[in-house]
């Protein structure tokens, strides 16, 4: 694989898939040599969850690792929300992270468009129009606090196409993407009217949605199973960057050919697969860790041209 040039991007990885503790998350970052990290959770509750006390253990903690804070992933009308019943969960989770994400100088949110009905077999059943007004009102706060939210394309109303997508952002000014390499291959390609709906293809909503997109994760993994009739997850096993179906290595080529100059961020997903047999937690948390490490390792590596 050959650069056009010099890549211009950084690093970074969503620290609780290395540990549960900010200090464990902060070790793996460091040991990688990144100097930034995708805060979701610590001590397995959500950043609005933390007491106090605890917040500003994190903020100390970073500050004196001098590890900066590119975004937080946050449960705002996420895949386990419904449109119709969570704004005031979600207005209730913005009021508290403006103030924290104020604190930890984090541009970005992450937010989705809520989950979606299995047994939905009909675009009109979702009804995109009581998603987008309240994501319209959570976004307008969060813009209005000069931070931006990012729409991730994972298993909600606006990864289930390229048209859904483009839906959101011609409705919500100021909300951009959060491109997930691996979430295409999750989900059904509505971009066909009727079932069996085929896999979406990571390149080719790569290609249409690149413009819109201010940050990356990274995830990979091989496509199994039969197309699904209704609009259900699809069946994949994750796998190392480069190592699935996710056209991790063309998208990180285009990245680098188009100039891309902000964050790159590992979401492995593996350790979880690989290590099903381990009962030990500690031992399972430091299977997490290691995966971790080689994760980003092979990521880099990829970037360099030792996997084509």
């Amino acid at each position: 694989m050959n650069y056009l040039k010099k890549p211009s991007y950084n690093f970074a990885g969503i620290g609780d898939e290395a540990g549960d503790p900010i200090e464990k998350q902060i070790q793996a970052i460091r040991e990688l040599g990144w100097s930034h990290i995708e805060l979701r959770s610590v001590n397995q509750k959500d950043i609005t969850a933390l007491g106090d006390a605890d917040f500003e253990h994190v903020c100390r903690v970073l500050e004196g690792a001098e590890i900066k804070v590119c975004g937080v992933g946050s449960g705002i009308a996420n895949w386990s929300r419904d449109a119709a019943l969570d704004l005031q969960k979600d207005l209730k989770d913005a009021e508290v992270l403006i103030p924290r994400m104020q604190r930890l100088k984090a541009p970005y949110v992450r937010l989705m468009s809520y989950k979606i009905d299995g047994d939905a077999t009909s675009l009109e059943s979702l009804n995109a129009k009581l998603r987008i007004e309240n994501l319209k009102v959570v976004c307008q706060l969060f813009l209005d606090a000069g931070i931006t939210p990012l729409h991730e394309n994972c298993f909600n109303y606006g990864g289930l196409g390229v048209a859904q997508t483009l839906e959101l952002l011609e409705a919500i000014p100021g909300l951009g993407l959060i491109f997930d390499t691996g979430n295409p291959l999750l989900s059904p390609d509505l971009t066909q009217l009727g079932p069996p709906y085929p896999r979406q293809e990571a390149w080719k909503v790569w290609e249409q949605v690149r413009d819109y997109v201010r940050h990356v994760h990274i995830k990979d993994s091989v496509c199994y199973g039969e197309l699904p009739t209704n609009f259900h997850f699809m069946a994949t096993q994750y796998a190392y960057p480069g190592a699935g179906d996710a056209d991790v290595a063309r998208i990180l080529n285009d990245l680098a050919r188009r100039g891309y100059d902000g964050i790159v961020s590992i979401e492995p997903h593996i350790a979880d697969v690989f290590h099903a047999d381990v009962t030990d937690c500690e031992a399972a948390w430091e299977h997490k860790y290691q995966v971790f490490l080689n994760y980003g390792r092979r990521l880099m590596d990829l970037v360099q041209g030792a996997y084509p």
